[in-house]
């Protein structure tokens, strides 16, 4: 120890009072707390509000049904069948937009068809397949104005 009888004590003290602390923690999250119990049809309903209350078409610019033929490595023909929600920074570029409609899809049409199916069936290819598309749309209008893009419909067959 230190020599110090009086700081030996303190030390002592110090020692014995967190590892009081420690185990009183230990004894709270093991024995003590109770997680609430997660009511599945409760939650359902919760998220379904908030679907709801969540109006994206007002917010973006829908683009409808679109259907396009990817790359395929096999003889069989693959397509991509999407629908998805262009959401601006500012609401004022839906007007923008909504001018470049034909060209969006024109883009988008060109970015699908030179991606692999492969790619598009995982989750990594359709984020690529998302930062693509908006990269496409934003040199097509000169700036960056789209934020997110939402599928609601993305099918590969």
């Amino acid at each position: 120890m230190t020599g110090n009888r009086m700081a030996d004590h303190i030390l002592i003290f110090l020692s014995l009072a967190s590892a009081l602390v420690l185990t009183g923690v230990f004894v709270y999250t093991d024995v003590l707390y109770q997680r609430p119990v997660i009511d599945d049809l409760e939650e359902k309903i919760k998220l379904l509000q908030d679907v709801k209350k969540e109006d994206l078409s007002r917010d973006g610019l829908k683009l409808e049904h679109l259907i396009v033929n990817v790359k395929s490595d096999t003889v069989r023909l693959r397509f991509l069948d999407t629908t998805m929600i262009l959401i601006p920074f500012k609401p004022s570029y839906i007007e923008i937009l909504e001018k470049q409609r034909s060209s969006i899809y024109d883009s988008i049409i060109g970015v699908a068809s030179n991606t692999p199916a492969e790619e598009l069936n995982s989750v990594s290819g359709k984020i690529l397949f998302e930062n693509r598309v908006k990269k496409k749309i934003n040199d097509l209008v000169g700036a960056d104005i789209i934020r997110e893009i939402f599928f609601t419909t993305f099918v590969v067959q």
